[in-house]
């Protein structure tokens, strides 16, 4: 008895996942860094700049949803400042978001009710940028290891139950 709650225990521990969270500097964005042309939709915003990594993020936040899809067009219309070349659809979490690529690098637009967060990486290292996505909204489907478990756990459930 006591081997196998050790097993389950070790299971337990093999698949968790190990949660850290990255070293980061917020720094309000000034009016000079937002374009005229977008200073009506937004309440607030921020860059946020992670220790070991040249990529950044951009955090939008608006009056309302509206104004946050309306934020959204105007960056992928390359309006307000800012200069898309090209850019597709891009599936994370349910949320409204696209790829996108641009004359200052590659990256990931997102919206989420009033936020619209800007992932960008001027080196182009979209590996990175998806450990900032997950670390920003958590992984796709970070408990799919927890199935693993099923088969311990029911192994000592019938040596209880027998």
């Amino acid at each position: 008895m006591k081997m196998m709650t050790v097993i389950l225990l070790l299971c337990i521990m093999a698949v968790s996942p190990i949660s850290c969270e990255l070293t980061s500097l917020i720094i309000p964005l000034n009016d000079s860094d937002i374009p005229k042309e977008i200073k009506p939709l937004l309440k607030e915003g921020y860059r946020i700049n992670f220790q070991g990594y040249e990529e950044n993020l951009i955090e939008f936040i608006c009056y309302d949803e509206n104004s946050a899809s309306q934020l959204l067009n105007e960056f992928l219309n390359s309006r307000g400042g800012y200069k898309i070349q090209e850019y597709t659809n891009f599936s994370y979490k349910g949320m409204d978001s696209y790829s996108f690529t641009s004359t200052w690098g590659k990256g990931y637009i997102l919206k989420e009710k009033n936020r619209v967060y800007v992932f960008n990486s001027p080196s182009e290292n979209m590996s990175n940028l998806k450990i900032l996505l997950e670390t920003k909204f958590g992984k796709t489907f970070p408990y799919h290891y927890l199935a693993l478990l099923l088969i311990p756990i029911g192994l000592i459930f019938y040596k209880i139950i027998k």
